[in-house]
């Protein structure tokens, strides 16, 4: 790879006269070249609009007038009819439709049209496509299909039928498909997909080896630019990131059905590509911000090829990780802490608790942009993975019935090891933050204990009863966080509920919330602050229109800015006020 001749191509691009290839009239999303002359389009479908490519005249008039008189009105007949980044869903596919350009010729490849298509990998040279999805007109499959299609003539193969496993990856493998799955029998929806084979010829489908491995990198940060590649096939060999502990390796799957690791660094590999006997790979190691690097597989000998980054945080503080182990009911646990700026031994400083989402997802020894603001502005930062993180196994992240019991408990636990370990820290002025699950877990720690000198809670949970029948994961994925569903029993989803707890706060809360989070939805947020508030508690909500679930990472910047303002605003002015 010549990195700097790729760069000088894509400078020199814009001088090459655009020449149109050919128009489409739907909304392609994606294209694929299959052959010569033939490309397979993955695109948007509207059930109900999205035929206008075959009206024309008056037909396809009225449906224009139907669909203008239809845009200041949302109808939903399905379930789910909204995703979290994706808007409303209602009544919307995702399709794969061949296109030939000698003939001009379009035609779906999946059908029926209500058939939806989660992802897809090309066989046979490009003759077949194996599909994850499923075919619903009112109530989406909790768990989709895996089945082949004959791109030219439509025929269907089934391989998986739709609500018999839960399935993770599709990728070719040895003349057949890798697939990883698992029926979730022993921990639900955290359960590890399994490896199966399938064999395109006998059309069996052979167990390989269990797994405990999440497969993709994933230790959480919120610098991150771009898509995350989960795995990849190369020949007969399977490449996938995993979570490990507190770092994310890339490994690839041994002929015995064990998972080898072939490139790790003291952080996370963001996303990687094989070619020839080299791994080209972009990673987060240690502090430093993402750059890309090159391994020789044979030879094992590493090397960084960029310095994108290198000189963007020379100017700033940059705080380094303090691994902290310690222990709660006997499990062992790690987590870390931040110095602040320009740290004096013998001066007291108030310090922040950050808690990350999940609560399947794990922290490191990566840089954390919000904990390094915070860091630069004179605070210890301190956070841990406690029981329900990712890169522990199975068992360890499986705290499904138990959200706000045990996690809870280690968090605590460690707060005190962070107090006792460093007196520096004053233990007035100490708050405590988190996003998602940590937002949920921050509503849960203010109705439990007045240790904390203000909060703050993002885009969070506080009634498991209604965030587990309007969140987009709602069905099955919530309610088998709780073990039932809220019909079945009620307790089960109440008694994991901060907002129960919510007339014991006397912690000032601020709440940050966005109007598009189909993940935690509004409500969440708003009843929190509603229900402490009218029993007299300090409190704040900052609301950001437009914005998802993913506001903290992947918002628009300045409201990334507003939303770190508020937070650390909110934070001085409680724990900055004695100095």
């Amino acid at each position: 790879m010549n990195i700097s001749l790729t760069i000088n191509l894509f400078q020199d691009f814009s001088a090459v006269r655009k020449k149109k290839a050919f128009s489409i009239p739907l909304n392609v999303t994606k294209i694929e070249k299959i052959s010569n002359k033939k490309y397979l389009l993955t695109v948007r479908y509207d059930l109900r609009f999205s035929k206008l490519w075959l009206l024309d005249g008056e037909l396809k008039e009225k449906l224009l007038t139907e669909k203008e008189n239809e845009k200041d009105f949302i109808v939903v007949d399905e379930t789910p009819f909204r995703a979290d980044g994706a808007g409303w869903t209602n009544g919307k596919r995702t399709r794969l439709f061949l296109y030939d350009e000698s003939s001009a010729e379009l035609k779906p490849v999946t059908e029926p049209e209500t058939f939806t298509v989660n992802s897809y990998t090309l066989i046979d040279n490009g003759k077949r496509v194996a599909v994850v999805g499923d075919d619903f007109t009112f109530k989406r499959a909790g768990r989709p299909g895996v089945f082949i299609i004959d791109i030219e003539t439509g025929k269907k193969e089934t391989v998986i039928e739709e609500e018999t496993m839960a399935v993770d990856t599709v990728c070719p493998y040895k003349n057949g498909l890798l697939i990883a799955a698992t029926k979730a029998e022993k921990h639900g929806w955290n359960e590890r997909p399994d490896f199966y084979k399938y064999d395109l010829s006998k059309k069996e489908l052979s167990f390989i080896s269990s797994n405990e491995f999440t497969l993709h990198t994933g230790i959480r940060t919120d610098v991150l630019l771009g898509a995350v590649r989960a795995n990849k096939s190369v020949g007969d060999t399977f490449y996938t990131g995993i979570i490990d502990g507190y770092e994310g390796p890339v490994v690839r799957l041994a002929d015995d059905g064990s998972l080898e690791k072939i490139v790790s660094v003291n952080g996370n590999i963001n996303d990687f590509d094989i070619s020839g006997d080299y791994i080209y790979y972009t990673a987060m190691e240690g502090t430093k911000l993402e750059e890309i690097y090159r391994k020789n597989l044979k030879t094992g000998s590493a090397e960084c090829l960029t310095s994108i980054n290198s000189a963007a945080l020379d100017d700033y503080y940059i705080a380094e990780p303090h691994r902290i182990d310690f222990e709660n009911d006997n499990v062992p646990l790690t987590g870390w802490i931040l110095f602040p700026k320009d740290y004096e031994p013998g001066k007291k400083y108030p310090a922040i608790l950050d808690i990350h989402g999940g609560p399947c997802m794990t922290y490191g020894e990566i840089y954390y942009h919000e904990m390094q603001v915070w860091a630069g502005e004179g605070y210890f930062v301190f956070y841990c993975n406690p029981r329900g993180s990712d890169g522990r196994g199975e068992d360890f992240s499986d705290i499904r019935g138990k959200m706000g019991t045990i996690d809870y408990d280690d968090i605590m636990k460690f707060t005190d090891v962070v107090l006792e370990s460093f007196p520096d820290i004053d233990k007035d002025r100490v708050g405590v933050t988190g996003g998602s699950y940590g937002g949920f877990m921050t509503n849960r720690i203010i109705g439990h204990t007045d240790r904390f000198a203000c909060a703050a809670s993002q885009r969070s949970i506080s009634n498991r009863v209604s965030q587990n029948v309007t969140s987009d994961f709602s069905w099955p994925r919530g309610f088998d966080s709780v073990l039932d569903s809220p019909w079945e029993d009620i307790k089960a989803s109440w008694n994991q509920s901060p907002l129960q707890f919510a007339d014991r706060c006397k912690t000032p809360t601020l709440f940050i919330h966005s109007t598009e989070d189909f993940r935690c939805p509004i409500q969440e947020g708003i009843g929190m602050f509603n229900s402490i508030a009218l029993n007299g508690t300090q409190a704040r909500m900052c609301i950001f229109k437009g914005e998802s679930h993913a506001l903290a990472s992947k918002g628009k910047p300045l409201h990334r800015v507003r939303r770190l303002r508020e937070i650390t605003e909110w934070m001085n002015r409680f724990l900055k006020k004695a100095d």
